[in-house]
């Protein structure tokens, strides 16, 4: 019988405050292992940068390393 599969937790980041807790969440559910998916729109990525004081898109590089991660 093969495993179970699932289905990932999707993160949406859209522009309202927030950044600290997406943040924080993604890396959770990375670090145990847990298939997860990120959303980010525009305005998300800019709350992010101010919120944060990072780059949305050097997150992603940091985020990709991990092979339970997806984003779109």
């Amino acid at each position: 019988m093969s495993p179970a599969k699932t289905n990932p937790v999707v993160v949406g980041i859209s522009g309202a405050s927030g950044a600290v807790m997406a943040r924080a969440t993604v890396d959770e559910f990375l670090r145990r292992d847990i298939s997860t998916v990120a959303l980010c729109s525009n305005a998300g990525r800019l709350v992010w940068q101010e919120e944060l004081g990072e780059n949305y898109n050097e997150t992603l590089v940091e985020w990709q390393e991990h092979p339970s991660f997806a984003h779109y």
